[in-house]
């Protein structure tokens, strides 16, 4: 395996003069083995140019780049090109990578030889529903997981309230998690409500606008997941612009089907509606006081209804109260076959009435799951609630880590639990001192602590925990790829890089707190701040000084200049902040960790420290524009996208250039390497997400991510991971391109595992146990690949004159 820090290098020169020019040839022995031998010669050449020859001991994917002595790339001439074992020599035209001729003098060559990287699938970090045999069937939805289930003897139906990107919307599955049948998503950024199961069919009330030409009813047929469109029928209410959409936690809407009868709440408008399925028509209107939920069994109807629940007679709509002192009942299902009444309450606990309203059994602690160490059996925040008519229940909780639906027995005890889909693009903060503890941001503003074992694929969930609204600072994100974790003096530190607060995690009390932010959005300052900020401040830092987590103003620092223009920063291993900065002149800065009041770092801050200016990028776009990375010695190295504008707008994924940049931990500039497609006002005018066109070599489609570098290699993230594009870029520390990650792949797991991909294409790449794995996000999962091909290298180099 590679020696992460010792490279053998036996060396040999040869000088030849004669037509070529001046060629110093030098032999190094390749990483684990796989010495380079080479034979120089000097056949004719065109003048200005020159021949370089090089011979491999095995064969292998060939790059070669020419440096000024400088140290600088003039030219790549080579990219990961295959060759085959034995003597071999490529002529050097004498000019730069844009065609210009260069000045005669002296210049070194260099050569990387490599087998060829593989990946192989190790695991998917927050889905574990079984995978279907197509690329879309993973788990149900993003940006809303499943929020509505139902069950039968043959199964547990799932359906996810909000997808963008992700067809799948709905699953059946067997109570043991086999995948039964799956449905796509008919309209993108719609879902489910609620469900229910009756005559063969599934009845999925969806959220959408009246104002659209889709029906907010849809009907499959419950063996296979085929639509019945020409039983579906719109049930919005008469006039509403909008159908009942309550962003947040208010199960209002609900449904159940009883042979021809549709009943549906309508929580806000203190009324639900009974309809025929047959006419397609409303029948029946009855006047209930805020009707969050229903459920039908023996020809009556339950209907919770604020502080109890009320039964209505379906033969002649008579009320009559059948349960009462309950705590605000959100959600029912009716157990035909045991003919108990499921009830979840706002207590965060799970009741069984009987037919007399009375209590028989709770579920669940009241209060339910706090933040801290994960509890299955306990419940929060449950959005839907199923009988399995074994005497258990099915439930659903899109709403917090760690977004699950959960089956448990009749007394109480989880038999199975399904995680997923995450929030959109979601990622890991990978502990530094214990890889196998992960981070992930699992809701709109809920993070849960994972473990996984890289040997096996197998992960849990080890703590979650809700950060949105933390001492009035830590927002909620419509994203999931905006953190990353650190250990500085044996405490654990969580950085979310949208509004750089820093959090600390109580490893006694397995709490977060937040200690520290740098804040730059002088637009969006908390409510708290504005309150104390002098005049004419424009940007302010905290740090937690008495430990509370809570802001004082003694604590806040107010500064006259202006925030900066902070664009995709890194964290290195000593807490201090990396970015390039946007706009008309990109600098690679860094904020320096200058001092801790107690657990919270202070910064230089708002200014930094400028690090080297970013030339050839003549704007950083904030969103898109510019990467950094720094290595353990303090190396940077850049990945840009000098982006094409359509309509005076960045346009997604496009770029007229990409290209990497090293420099040295003071800044000084080592080498630029890559260029952007040709081609690439086609691509921008093709107006296709998923444009494929082939790269000519040395093109970079565009850079999303530095995952990081391992065993010499850095490695950035292509905009999309589809298989029919380049999905990763590697380089070596000299510049030398050495290929795709996902060269090759395992072919005995599912080939749709190898996809990944979405607006936030995030990454990460380390060395565990001797093993390479590499992290990136599918739309609601992340997926973690070990990564082998490190053995074998084989490099030389050499000086040359033209």
């Amino acid at each position: 395996m590679l020696k992460s820090k010792i490279l053998r290098f036996s060396w040999m020169m040869v000088v030849m003069i004669g037509s070529l020019g001046v060629i110093h040839a030098t032999t190094i022995s390749g990483i684990d083995g796989g010495a380079v031998h080479i034979a120089s010669s000097a056949p004719a050449k065109p003048a200005g140019s020159a021949v370089i020859n090089y011979s491999l001991s095995s064969a292998g994917k060939v790059s070669i780049n020419i440096y000024n002595g400088q140290g600088k790339v003039v030219r790549e001439l080579l990219h990961a090109v295959s060759k085959g074992a034995g003597n071999h020599s490529v002529t050097w035209n004498g000019r730069d990578n844009n065609g210009n001729a260069l000045p005669s003098g002296n210049y070194t060559w260099k050569m990387a030889a490599v087998p060829g990287f593989k990946a192989s699938y190790v695991a998917s970090l927050g889905s574990n529903y079984e995978p279907g045999d197509r690329m879309w069937q993973n788990a149900p939805g993003c940006h809303v997981s499943a929020r509505a289930v139902a069950a039968d003897a043959s199964g547990i139906y799932v359906a996810a309230q909000l997808t963008e990107n992700i067809d799948n919307m709905m699953i059946k599955m067997s109570f043991d998690g086999k995948r039964m049948w799956s449905a796509r998503n008919p309209i993108p950024w719609r879902g489910a409500y609620s469900m229910a199961v009756s005559n063969g069919r599934l009845y999925l009330l969806n959220h959408g606008s009246p104002r659209e030409s889709t029906m907010n009813l849809w009907v499959y047929n419950k063996n296979n997941g085929s639509r019945i469109k020409d039983a579906e029928f719109k049930v919005y209410w008469d006039g509403e612009e909008r159908h009942e959409f309550d962003d947040g936690n208010d199960f209002s809407m609900d449904i159940d089907v009883d042979g021809d009868l549709l009943i549906v709440t309508y929580h806000h408008r203190n009324a639900i509606r009974v309809y025929s399925l047959s006419q397609k028509k409303m029948i029946k209107q009855i006047d209930i006081n805020c009707p969050k939920a229903l459920t039908i069994g023996n020809g009556k109807l339950y209907v919770a209804s604020c502080e109890k629940i009320v039964r209505i007679d379906l033969q002649n709509y008579a009320k009559s109260s059948f349960a009462s002192q309950l705590k605000n009942p959100q959600r029912l299902d009716f157990d035909h076959v045991n003919n108990k009444l499921f009830v979840y309450e706002q207590s965060e606990q799970i009741k069984v009435l009987n037919l007399s309203g009375g209590v028989e059994k709770t579920y669940g602690k009241l209060g339910g799951r706090v933040d801290g160490l994960y509890e299955p059996n306990s419940f929060r925040e449950v959005s839907d609630l199923a009988a399995d008519g074994k005497g258990g229940f099915v439930v659903a909780s899109p709403y917090y880590p760690p977004r699950r639906v959960a089956h448990f027995n009749s007394n109480g005890q989880l038999n199975k639990e399904w995680y997923g889909g995450q929030l959109w693009a979601p990622f890991v903060g990978i502990e530094t001192d214990d890889p196998t503890t992960l981070w992930m941001a699992s809701d709109w503003h809920g993070i849960m602590r994972l473990k996984l074992d890289y040997n096996t694929g197998n992960w849990y969930v080890h703590s979650t925990y809700r950060y949105g609204g933390m001492a009035g600072i830590a927002r909620r994100h419509n994203n999931a790829k905006l953190w990353d974790a650190r250990t500085v003096n044996g405490k654990t530190y969580l950085i979310n890089l949208a509004d750089l607060v820093i959090f600390i995690v109580d490893e006694k009390q397995w709490k977060i707190r937040p200690v520290a932010q740098l804040y730059w959005q002088n637009w969006n300052w908390p409510k708290i701040v504005r309150e104390w900020v002098p005049a004419n401040s424009k940007s302010y830092a905290w740090a937690d000084a008495n430990g509370d987590g809570l802001l004082q103003q003694p604590e806040v620092t107010f500064y006259g200049q202006d925030p900066p223009s902070v664009a995709n920063p890194y964290v290195d291993k000593d807490m201090n902040i990396y970015y390039t900065s946007s706009g008309s002149n990109p600098r690679v800065v860094k904020m320096s960790v200058t001092g801790w009041r107690g657990d919270a770092p202070v910064y230089n801050y708002p200014g930094g420290e400028v690090k080297a200016p970013v030339r050839f990028l003549n704007n950083n776009e904030y969103r898109w524009g510019g990467y950094t990375y720094v290595d353990n010695d303090g190396t940077i190295y850049g990945a840009y996208n000098e982006m094409a504008y359509k309509n005076g707008n960045a346009a997604w994924g496009n770029s007229k250039n990409s290209f990497l940049m090293k420099f040295d931990r003071n800044g000084n500039e080592k080498w630029k390497v890559g260029k952007g497609r040709a081609n690439w006002e086609e691509k921008l005018n093709s107006n296709n997400y998923n444009y494929d066109a082939p790269l000519n070599p040395g093109e970079i489609d565009f850079f999303r991510k530095i995952a990081g570098k391992v065993n010499g290699a850095v490695v950035m993230t292509n905009m999309e991971g589809l298989p029919t594009k380049t999905t990763t870029y590697a380089f070596d520390e000299d510049g030398l391109f050495l290929g795709s990650l996902f060269d090759n792949i395992d072919h005995s797991k599912l080939e749709q595992l190898y996809e990944f991909g979405g607006e936030a294409l995030e990454a990460d790449m380390i060395k565990y146990n001797g093993q390479v794995y590499f992290f990136v996000c599918w739309i609601n999962e992340i997926r973690v690949f070990r990564i082998t091909g490190w053995n074998n290298w084989q490099k030389s180099q050499g000086n040359i004159s033209i």
